[in-house]
């Protein structure tokens, strides 16, 4: 490494070589960023809402499914009538318990069915008016 002396102090100074710059040099393949458009980037934004709009809906529709089925279980049981607090409390956490393994299970379920935008985008057409037209403009 060439060395410069410091004329006020005697010392000698090491000078790094400055390395070529990427564009300089026959070898030198650059890759030219594009710049995106606001409508290029409100585009984007709108599939990636539609998508998340459409996978929330199918989660909770999941999610809405199983509870009602843990609903006419407790209709159906007879707790109502049970004057017994702890076992109120014992079913109490059991309750809470299911509730988290039902939406932890609906939202694996659902990451594993749909993992991106595309295998959203890939949904048949729904029924459910309420996320019908979202797929329809997703696909479109």
């Amino acid at each position: 490494m060439p060395t410069v002396d410091d004329a006020r102090s005697g010392r000698k100074i090491k000078r790094a070589r400055r390395a070529p710059a990427a564009s300089e040099g026959s070898a030198a393949a650059t890759t030219q960023l594009q710049v995106r458009t606001a409508e290029q980037i409100a585009a984007e934004q709108t599939v990636e809402r539609l998508a998340v709009r459409i996978w929330v809906a199918l989660v909770a529709q999941k999610i809405l499914g199983d509870m009602s089925t843990m609903l006419d279980a407790l209709i159906d049981s007879h707790l109502f009538t049970d004057s017994d607090e702890e076992a109120d409390e014992g079913w109490l956490d059991d309750r809470h318990k299911r509730e988290k393994e039902i939406l932890d299970g609906a939202i694996a379920e659902a990451l594993d069915a749909y993992p991106d935008i595309a295998a959203i985008a890939d949904i048949p057409d729904s029924s459910d008016a309420s996320i019908a037209g979202d797929i329809k403009q997703l696909k479109g």
